[in-house]
């Protein structure tokens, strides 16, 4: 498994890969090409080889909050095949060093409740749930707030 910067080749499969997990809900191409422009240093793939034409196994990103210092971590989606083989660890663990060699102090996501690998992961990398926002995705889409200081 390969991680690395997103490019441009891996946008239609991010999107393909979203779309799978959360269909019309998923990210589209167009938020994908937006993030790579905006945050490329933020924007993670791991794939099975370091080849542009290899599978995507999933990716991690982030965007900067509006308080200087501080970064809200906006997704990180392994695929299905492969779950379970510690992609979400790996890509997290290089992205919260990216974050930290960027200066940032502070880490946000939200996560769903209900998603208890993905909390457990979050927990294990030292974030803490801080609030449980109801409806924060709209209608019966509560989700944790949680947070992470880090040392830079």
């Amino acid at each position: 498994m390969f991680i690395s910067p997103a490019q441009t080749s891996d946008i239609p499969k991010l999107a393909q890969l979203e779309y799978h997990d959360y269909q019309e809900e998923g990210y589209p191409n167009t938020f994908f090409w937006q993030a790579l422009a905006q945050w490329p240093s933020l924007f993670l793939v791991c794939k099975e080889a370091s080849n542009s034409d290899a599978p995507v196994f999933g990716y991690a990103l982030a965007a900067p909050a509006e308080q200087p210092q501080q970064v809200w971590i906006m997704s990180l989606l392994v695929a299905q095949a492969g779950r379970g083989k510690g992609i979400g660890r790996k890509l997290m663990d290089e992205l919260l060093a990216a974050l930290s060699r960027h200066g940032y102090h502070e880490a946000l996501l939200t996560v769903a409740p209900n998603n208890l690998a993905a909390v457990k992961l979050y927990q294990s990398l030292g974030f803490e749930v801080t609030a449980l926002k109801k409806d924060y995705l709209g209608p019966a889409q509560d989700r944790y707030l949680m947070r992470k200081l880090m040392l830079t």
